[in-house]
């Protein structure tokens, strides 16, 4: 083996190390942890709170980022279990005499819906109103799936062009240049479907949170409520909020017993809470989890066990 070629193994074999200490750990970990600010940032949205004040750890950050990226993961490993049938199927079709026509056929049509959503990404790119109107993540799927329709289209019309009688266009598609083209076309739609899968997955989880506090909101007896004791009264209540004066009990005892709140989040030392009753024109209360709050959790009627 000449010097080169060991070189090249040897940093090959270190790329190869290098990526099976980052893949399961970093890369996976801060996919899980941005896909969970996400979908936190959705959830909180819903009752009009920022990300930044909830003060979240990055283990709660990274345990919500399961939850959203499983729909996208489940849906994609079912994309490419059924673009491997796919793919035995064309295999099976190009390795037969005389199919060369209807290869090309299938390449053809590939091609064109491809192209018809890039032509789509494109245009929910450049205009905000369609984009913002879309019920799914169409813009960012059609960004993922056009560069993988067009590449195997390409690979098919190759596979036809090679198994074929030597002539102008073999010379042409096994030239140096075409193969350094061919090569830079798969860079760029690797980048474009990695972009557009990232992307869609961003939006699905946004979505979700959303959708959780929406669900959350229009069943109240899905959802944990809270009886609130505190020494210090709360002022200007949300509706549906009751309060109630407690028997004096000492200086530091809770002196008010607040009723009709649902507790959406405790982090930071603060409890994020809302009436149970939730409408879009609500108020979100944040106090203080101190030792003058006295919380009590009542599990949603669903939980109980007859």
């Amino acid at each position: 083996m000449t010097e080169p070629e060991n070189r090249a193994r040897t940093v090959g074999d270190r790329l190869m190390e290098l990526a099976g200490v980052l893949a399961p750990t970093t890369v996976i970990t801060a996919l899980l942890f941005y896909f969970g600010a996400v979908y936190t940032d959705g959830r909180l949205a819903y009752y009009g709170i920022q990300l930044g004040l909830a003060d979240l750890s990055t283990q709660d950050v990274v345990l919500y980022g399961t939850e959203a990226i499983f729909n996208p993961l489940a849906v994609l490993l079912i994309a490419i279990l059924l673009a491997l049938l796919g793919h035995a199927g064309v295999t099976w079709v190009l390795a037969g005499d005389g199919h060369r026509g209807r290869g090309l056929v299938a390449a053809g049509l590939l091609a064109l819906v491809g192209l018809v959503l890039a032509a789509r990404a494109v245009i929910g790119m450049t205009d905000a109103e369609v984009y913002l109107h879309e019920r799914t993540a169409l813009t960012p799927l059609a960004l993922a799936v056009s560069p993988v329709l067009i590449a195997y289209a390409a690979w098919i019309a190759g596979r036809v062009v090679l198994g074929g009688p030597p002539g102008r266009i073999r010379r042409w598609y096994e030239d140096a240049p075409t193969v350094r083209l061919r090569r830079a076309a798969a860079a760029a739609g690797i980048v474009l479907t990695v972009a557009g899968l990232f992307w869609a997955t961003n939006r699905v989880a946004f979505t979700l949170g959303l959708s959780r506090s929406y669900d959350e909101a229009v069943d109240a007896g899905s959802a944990y409520r809270v009886v609130l004791d505190m020494r210090d009264p709360l002022v200007d209540l949300p509706d549906g909020v009751t309060e109630e004066r407690l028997p004096a009990a000492g200086e530091d005892a809770p002196r008010f017993r607040y009723r009709g709140l649902r507790l959406v989040l405790e982090s930071g030392g603060r409890l994020f809470l809302v009436p149970e009753r939730w409408t879009r024109n609500g108020r979100t209360l944040v106090v203080a989890y101190d030792g003058s709050v006295r919380l009590q959790l009542i599990p949603p009627p669903k939980n109980l066990a007859p």
